[in-house]
C-alpha cells in the first residue's frame, strides 16, 4: 500500500504486506491510526519526510498509543 496526498487515517485492525509514505508536499504531513486498533505490516514500512518537512505519527486519541 503508497499512502499518496496530504494528511491521512488509518483505521481498523489490518495486515499489510509493504506501507510506504514519503512526504512529497511542501508542508508537514500527519499519518494518524485510530486508537484501540491495530496496523500490522508484514514486510517493509517505508516512512519518510523530505528537508524540513517531517511526517508526524499519531493517535487519534490524546495520551492512547
Amino acid at each position: 500500500m503508497v499512502l499518496t496526498g496530504d494528511d491521512q487515517t488509518m483505521s481498523g485492525s489490518t495486515t499489510f504486506y509493504n506501507v510506504s509514505k514519503t512526504v512529497t508536499g511542501t508542508k508537514q504531513e500527519t499519518l494518524t491510526f485510530a486508537a484501540t486498533t491495530t496496523q500490522t505490516v508484514t514486510n517493509q514500512l517505508t516512512l519518510q519526510g523530505i528537508n524540513t518537512n517531517k511526517l508526524r505519527l499519531r493517535s487519534s486519541q490524546s495520551g492512547t498509543q
